[in-house]
């Protein structure tokens, strides 16, 4: 039976794929000499994690680019118009409420930074709903994994009672790992034939969580 419901946080509820995008291209007009630009349509076909790996697909040599400064570069991009521009799907606050009267565990799971987190819910003012944020402690990435397994095994949260909600492949992957099913949002940095090549449980409304519950 599911209780708790373990969400992605970008791309999944808030809407930060055209920022990301243009923040990506950034760092290849800094950076790269002669190499495209990343149209919309190949990102949501290319993008994954870790993204070190991605980088280095579209010409990064990090024997010759530090990737702090380049990670530097592209979370400050970012975050310069993250807060003005990305803004909640729509369906958002209306699904927590809801998944919350019903008496749902709700929790996020995120690649963030765990304090670029929190100030981005305090923003969009849907902190409360959560009764836990699972992120990371640096700017620099990590292991969605192993801060999800840690977690649990703290806070004694059984994965088979648990249903995670994201936008790409690496969080099929992740939910996999940690022991937990998996609906895939098309809205996110996936496309849907990419998602649905993977799991069958692919929705394009959050609304259409609830049918996935029972």
């Amino acid at each position: 039976m599911i209780k708790n419901i373990v969400f992605d946080f970008n791309g999944t509820l808030v809407d930060d794929l055209d920022v990301s995008i243009d923040a990506l291209n950034e760092c290849i007009k800094k950076y790269l000499v002669d190499v495209e630009l990343v149209s919309k349509e190949r990102y949501l076909e290319i993008f994954r994690f870790p993204v070190g790996p991605l980088y280095q697909e579209l010409g990064f040599d990090f024997t010759k680019i530090d990737y702090n400064e380049l990670a530097n570069f592209f979370i400050s991009y970012y975050q310069s118009r993250a807060f003005n521009e990305c803004k909640l799907f729509d369906e958002v606050i209306p699904v927590l409420k809801s998944l919350k009267n019903e008496g749902f565990k709700l929790y996020i799971l995120s690649a963030s930074y765990i304090d670029l987190l929190i100030e981005m819910l305090k923003k969009y003012g849907i902190l409360e709903y959560f009764d836990g944020l699972v992120a990371l402690e640096n700017k620099h990435g990590g292991s969605k994994i192993e801060r999800g397994k840690a977690y649990f095994a703290e806070h004694q949260i059984d994965p088979s009672e648990c249903i995670m909600i994201g936008d790409t492949v690496h969080d099929i992957e992740v939910a996999h790992e940690l022991g937990m099913d998996c609906i895939s949002y098309d809205k996110g940095h996936n496309s849907h034939s990419k998602l649905k090549s993977i799991n069958p449980k692919v929705i394009s409304s959050l609304f259409e969580i609830r049918n996935h519950l029972n």
